[in-house]
């Protein structure tokens, strides 16, 4: 946007987002047409037989879902799923699939998909556990991948917990969604236990907002696992509004090999407990590849740093850049609904869903 007085111009930046308008998802895969998520075609060919839901109900096999705006199904299958996907049919309006008993997936033969787009994704009080988790020993779950979804977990839960040695998951990705979380303790994406040593192949956060509306969340995580190895973790225009880390930091990894960190918005106002860490590889970090123009705005005493320790592990990296002024000054700034859009001048930061 450019306006002139006189000899005089004025240029101010506008990130805008192309936004995908279609009426009827279920309409374009019965064309034979593609829907991607996050890169993933789902199609006739590959994901026959998909079942249209128009009126709020019970869903407890595994299938292709597509689900009519303002309908809510609540999952309730009791047996374990390879291919479960939800898609909300109407682009502009979302569906709601309620969680009211956890999600087991399993991947005996060929490649195993849990797919969301266009979804409200709510852990009930009735499941009082993760959203999903993974029970094949040995063999990656192939894909996960969240779209253009808003998410909520049941109350001081993860999405995904996996304690085994023996699971993991190959491509995890979220994508134009949002995350709403809780003020309470551990509050994490994906969580491993102590000893869970499995190679994660690429954890992927684009476009995301995840944020607090009723105080804070202070031990926030994305990945959470000291003993995993990351082979590939991008992290691009989030917005991360009053989710403030443990000294473990928000990516906590044995091993993490490539990277691409970028166009990220830190934001918190509270007091805070200790240093917030977004990255702490604990024996290989990266060598390489990409990280910068990434702001943090905060009240709190304590330091916010990129890697533990202040570290710089490659050549080119840029640490947290700490802002004096407030970024969404000018701009939006809706707690209570999730909304956050900088001003002018930061217009290419955070998400803009």
């Amino acid at each position: 946007m450019q306006v002139n007085k006189g000899a005089s111009w004025a240029v101010a930046k506008i990130q805008v987002k192309a936004v995908e308008v279609v009426d009827s998802y279920y309409a374009v895969y019965n064309a034979g047409g593609n829907i991607t998520i996050n890169g993933i075609e789902v199609n006739q060919t590959k994901f026959p037989d998909a079942t249209y839901i128009e009126s709020n109900q019970a869903v407890t096999k595994e299938g292709i879902y597509f689900i009519k705006e303002g309908v809510t199904i609540n999952y309730t299958g009791t047996g374990s799923v390879q291919n479960l996907i939800f898609i909300g049919d109407n682009s502009q309006k979302s569906s709601t699939v309620n969680v009211d008993v956890q999600i087991k997936l399993v991947q005996t033969s060929g490649e195993g998909h849990f797919l969301c787009k266009n979804i409200a994704l709510v852990g009930t009080s009735t499941l009082n556990n993760q959203i999903f988790t993974y029970n094949t020993d040995n063999n990656p779950f192939k894909y996960v991948a969240f779209d253009q979804c808003q998410i909520t977990p049941s109350a001081g839960k993860h999405i995904l917990y996996l304690s085994s040695n023996t699971r993991s998951i190959e491509n995890f990705s979220m994508e134009n969604s949002t995350f709403k979380s809780e003020s309470a303790n551990q509050k994490y994406i994906i969580s491993l236990g102590a000893s869970t040593s499995q190679d994660y192949k690429n954890i992927v956060f684009k476009n995301n907002v995840f944020y607090c509306p009723e105080g804070k969340v202070n031990q926030f995580g994305l990945f959470v696992g000291s003993k995993a190895g990351m082979a590939n973790c991008v992290l691009e225009n989030n917005t991360f509004v009053n989710l403030e880390t443990a000294t473990t930091g928000m990516v906590y990894v044995d091993k993490l090999a490539d990277i691409s960190v970028k166009n990220n918005i830190f934001w918190t106002n509270t007091a805070g407990a200790n240093a917030c860490i977004i990255f702490r590889p604990v024996t290989t970090s990266p060598s390489g590849t990409t990280c910068v123009n990434n702001i943090v705005y905060k009240t709190m005493t304590f330091n916010w740093q990129m890697f533990y320790g202040g570290k710089a592990p490659f050549e080119g990296m840029e640490q947290l850049n700490i802002l004096e002024a407030n970024p969404f000054d000018g701009g939006t700034f809706d707690l209570a609904n999730g909304i956050f859009v900088p001003n002018a001048e930061y217009a290419e930061y955070g998400a803009t869903n």
